[in-house]
């Protein structure tokens, strides 16, 4: 049964929402009074928080809501630090809001009226939610309070505005809502006013009945940033419906047009049928008509819920507050009582525009983090917050460093004759300075935790054999000396050697890696700072260049079969499953030419996960990893070291082969299919390359959330399930789509790259900037004519424009703006496809002792995998 409150999270939601002594209003709409089975209003202000809380967590209903934005105090005289029935016109109206100190991003899954999410819906929410918040982030945007509603996300973006913002956040919203709603995740538009409510966290969102598909749900808090800092102006307006698109307001103020005062716009609409019963003065100027109901729906209501909006600037805008009329403005009012209005004006030609090239380099797409199995995912924000870095590098390398820990322990039996490995290879692309190598400390810091008390017991395992050795030579001449005299007998046993358990290795030769592998059949890892060195270092022992290393390691990608001929002479090395993942970083500046023609053409740059996001400054932060993160991480990757390998009928091991389950199968065959034919139109043979390479690495993925998720929680993998699958087919969506990027920056030009650097620094300073304030930016333009000259460009290109600025009231010269156009440079996210099919639960048990893998069951065609088939062709 979920919990009905939590009043510490509360208190906690209330802290970030309010300033010491404001006043905030608690409400439930629909509470059930005690002795009467009728709904009604509950609703107190309060400025002891502390109060609030104890009695928020005491209040019934559907919902329990407080305003985010400051009260007028004097409103705590109507009820003050308790609650009671409100009466009409009670409750916090937006003429009460002092200033807007915070915006809402409502983030709903579509779903009838009147219910709870699923848990399939409340997961697309969340995972909408996270990908706002970290492309807004990726373009200059700080990171927003998030918070998971119980049905949905809500992300609160710190602001600084007046409370009558000439409607700005109502087109902020409506910019977002036209860049990422869908069939499944819409943005509500509506929640656009200073006085709106929001769930309050801590609090139980109770729609519906509660139900199991459908199960009534707690609004937590999931993450604050560590520096809560305020949205701009100028990134609102960037982000937001430009004025002359947005249907909210009219941008007619020609003379033949309505006269701009509230009275004749009343008679106007009294003319046209629609009766105005009030007009009430706007804070700050301007005026409301209110209207006797929905000209637009008459099913909307007689109340005050809507009106004509006469702003102070001569603008008019419609507003009914009722969801069905989201998006209706004056234009679409204007239009339905007064057809005819348009015949008598003429419209103002728009200036041209100039025709923007195609970017030869999309748009970086925050990494879904959402889509990681739960221990990931707290791992990899934790990372990314205390590296200040973007979350895909920190993705990369726990994903790379997991599978390295699974290694030769499990394999995706994907069909007979085609099996999977558990390897990836990765590259973390960025300039020096981007905390690259920081980061990789912190991703494999438990491992080498691991391997020192490893090393220690070896060492002392090295103690006992050298004693035992000297003893066996003693025993070994005395045995010699009586076989002189006695009849022959067996020799004394040699005592074994003890094996290194290694896990991660650097800068290593063929020969010496060979030897490890034997040592540690399971796998090893391979973390190199600069992946440069790692690909230079393959023709280093080779006589003329000749007899490269790199054959053994592209076998090593498929964990398939080596053999290295020692150089000592003393005999051949056969690693039978050469399981090896790596991790490494590399600059941008290197890429092409390390990865040059050769190691394209043999696959080498195929066959590793690359990530490349925009630079930008890691700022100073304090968040850190905790001691709880760091220990949590600890025990997945030793969970994983700990999954229990199979052994074939002499005994050796091998990687226990796990299916995938029906469900999970039909959704990987329809993205198979997907995939190849999006494969079989690509013109780049590199790009094709990989993209044939990322068929196997989705399976990987895959299986890499199944053993996460044993070693997190304790089920048997019977078999990959649907979750997993689709948390690694968008995973997999995310990697083609950088992978595009990054095989066209190897194919840019000088011209193409230098416009692609000058676009990402202007999204950086909010989108807009002056010739002056770009010279500062960065060390690229030498002069003013030569900053000057480069915006020109991106003019021409029609990724921006100039914007004339006057002298000051205080005098100065006029200046010009430099700012992108709309959203040239921001491509609507193309999200990967929605979820499929679903978990069968029935087919989930829980783990044993024993066996914590459970029975991997037959494979796809019904038959049980025999061990002549464990790889098959690869």
């Amino acid at each position: 049964m979920t919990a009905r409150a939590d009043a510490q999270m509360i208190l906690r939601a209330l802290s970030i929402v309010a300033e010491p002594g404001q006043v905030v209003e608690v409400r439930v709409p629909e509470a059930r009074l005690a002795g009467s089975g009728r709904a009604a209003v509950i609703s107190g202000f309060y400025n002891d928080m502390g109060r609030l809380a104890t009695d928020a967590a005491s209040l019934g209903g559907k919902g329990i809501f407080v305003t985010l934005n400051p009260v007028n105090a004097a409103l705590l005289a109507r009820c003050a630090n308790r609650t009671q029935k409100a009466a009409s016109g009670t409750t916090t109206s937006d003429t009460d809001i002092i200033k807007r100190r915070w915006v809402l991003v409502d983030i709903d899954p579509k779903r009838p009226a009147g219910i709870s999410a699923t848990d399939a819906e409340h997961d697309e929410a969340l995972a909408k939610a996270q990908t706002i918040a970290d492309e807004l982030h990726a373009e200059g945007w700080p990171m927003p309070v998030e918070i998971d509603s119980g049905n949905g996300a809500h992300l609160w973006y710190r602001v600084d505005l007046p409370a009558d913002d000439d409607g700005l956040v109502r087109r902020f919203l409506a910019g977002l809502a036209e860049r990422y709603n869908d069939d499944v995740v819409e943005i509500d538009r509506a929640v656009f006013n200073p006085a709106r409510i929001t769930k309050l966290p801590g609090t139980t969102a109770a729609k519906g009945d509660n139900t199991p598909d459908r199960p009534h749900r707690m609004a937590k808090i999931l993450r604050v940033p560590s520096t809560i800092e305020p949205v701009s102006r100028e990134l609102l307006e960037q982000a937001a419906e430009p004025v002359e698109e947005h249907q909210g307001l009219a941008i007619s103020r020609r003379p033949g047009a309505i006269n701009q005062s509230p009275e004749t716009l009343r008679d106007y609409l009294a003319a046209h049928g629609v009766t105005v019963k009030a007009i009430k003065s706007l804070p700050g100027g301007g005026a409301a008509l209110i209207l006797d109901g929905c000209p637009m729906n008459a099913e909307h209501g007689q109340g005050t819920d809507t009106a004509v909006i006469l702003r102070r600037d001569g603008l008019i805008g419609f507003e009914c507050k009722h969801n069905g009329c989201v998006g209706v403005g004056w234009r679409d009012l204007r239009n339905k009582i007064d057809p005819d209005h348009q015949q008598r004006t003429t419209p103002k030609a728009k200036p041209a525009t100039p025709r923007r090239r195609a970017p030869r380099v999309e748009k970086h797409r925050a990494f879904p983090v959402r889509r990681l199995p739960g221990r990931l995912r707290g791992f990899v924000e934790a990372v990314s917050d205390a590296t200040g870095t973007a979350p895909a590098y920190a993705a990369l390398a726990a994903l790379v460093v997991a599978a390295g820990c699974v290694g030769n322990r499990a394999a995706v039996l994907v069909k007979r004759g085609w099996v999977e490995p558990c390897v990836l290879w990765g590259a973390l692309i960025g300039r020096s300075g981007t905390t690259k190598t920081p980061l990789l400390m912190l991703v494999i810091q438990a491992l080498q935790e691991m391997y020192k008390a490893d090393r220690a017991a070896f060492t002392e395992a090295m103690r006992d054999y050298a004693a035992a050795l000297e003893h066996h030579n003693v025993a070994l001449t005395s045995w010699k000396r009586e076989q002189q005299k006695k009849p022959p007998t067996d020799p004394p046993i040699e005592p074994e050697r003890p094996r290194e358990k290694r896990l991660i290795v650097s800068d290593i030769t063929m020969e010496k890696l060979g030897c490890l592998l034997e040592d540690n059949p399971l796998g090893l890892l391979l973390v190199r700072d600069e992946l440069a060195a790692w690909v230079g270092a393959f023709d280093r022992y080779a006589p003329g260049g000749k007899g490269s290393d790199r054959p053994a390691w592209l076998s090593m990608h498929s964990a398939a079969p080596v053999t290295i001929d020692r150089k000592s002479g003393t005999g051949t090395l056969f690693v039978e499953r050469a399981a090896v993942s790596v991790i490494g970083g590399m600059q941008p500046g290197t890429l092409a030419r390390v990865f040059g023609m050769a190691e394209r053409e043999a696959g080498l740059l195929a066959r590793a996960l690359l990530v490349y996001p925009p630079d930008r400054p890691a700022l100073w932060s304090e968040a850190e990893l905790s001691e709880d993160m760091t220990q949590s991480w600890y025990d997945l990757l030793r969970g994983l070291l700990e999954l229990a390998p199979a052994e074939d009928e002499a005994g050796s091991l091998r990687p226990r082969l796990i299916p995938m389950s029906p469900d999970a199968k039909a959704m990987w065959v329809e993205w198979h299919d997907a995939h190849v034919r999006e494969l079989a139109d690509i013109e780049n043979d590199d790009l094709a390359a990989h993209f044939a390479k990322l068929k196997g690495i989705c399976a990987r993925l895959a299986l890499l959330f199944t053993c996460v998720e044993v070693a997190s929680g304790g089920y048997r993998a019977e078999n990959i399930g649907a979750v997993q699958m689709q948390q690694a087919i968008d995973t997999t969506e995310w990697f083609k789509a950088e992978a595009r990027r990054v095989y066209a920056i190897l194919g840019e030009t000088p011209e193409d790259r230098a416009r692609r650097r000058l676009v990402e620094l202007v999204q950086r300073k909010g989108g807009k900037l002056t010739v002056r304030e770009l010279q500062r930016s960065t060390t690229m333009y030498a002069t003013s004519e030569d900053a000057e000259t480069a915006l020109d460009d991106l003019v021409s290109a029609g990724y921006g424009e100039w914007e004339e600025k006057g002298p000051t009231p205080r005098g100065g010269r006029p200046s010009r703006v430099f700012q992108l156009t709309g959203r040239a440079d921001s491509t609507k996210p193309q999200n990967p496809e929605q979820s499929r099919g679903c978990v069968n639960v029935g087919a989930v048990s829980a783990a044993t002792d024993e066996d914590p893998w459970g029975d991997a069951g037959p494979s796809s065609d019904g038959n049980p995998p025999t061990v002549n088939d464990d790889w098959g062709v690869l």
